[in-house]
């Protein structure tokens, strides 16, 4: 417990850093210059080559670019960075707990992993999407 609140306490700062320079910095200069679908893909493209030192692990660009795509739609349709820093801020927690903390045994390597999770980034997205249009966020802003 005590480390995944170090890891928890440890990747805020950065998780919160990394949303304002890829997304809401974008975002404030970009909103009107650019449509909705154009702004996230230019987003999560900015949030893929921000982890420059992955772009050799194309399973890697796959997953960080589904997330890129998730954090960039909750910026443009809740216009705020508090569900995209608490989406991201979650998914590094994760990402830290499970690569440091938990041992686990692959019963059998496929190499499939990093593919997995960008489906399940893909899933997340379809969720928060479908709560979204149920009215679940209520937010002052409106969709573009």
């Amino acid at each position: 417990m005590m480390q995944t609140l170090i890891f928890a306490l440890g990747t805020l700062l950065p998780s919160l850093a990394e949303d304002i320079l890829t997304r809401g910095y974008l975002f404030a200069h970009l909103q009107n210059k650019l449509s909705s679908a154009l702004f996230i893909f230019i987003s999560a493209l900015v949030f893929t080559l921000n982890h420059i030192f992955r772009l050799s692990q194309t399973d890697v660009m796959v997953y960080i670019f589904m997330l890129g795509l998730l954090l960039a739609w909750c910026l443009v349709y809740t216009r705020s960075l508090w569900l995209t820093l608490g989406v991201h801020w979650g998914t590094n927690i994760a990402y830290q707990f499970f690569t440091n903390i938990i041992s686990l045994k692959t019963v059998k390597e496929t190499g499939y992993d990093n593919y997995l999770l960008a489906a399940c980034f893909f899933v997340g997205w379809i969720i928060v999407v479908l709560l979204y249009k149920a009215g679940f966020f209520k937010f002052s802003a409106t969709q573009r």
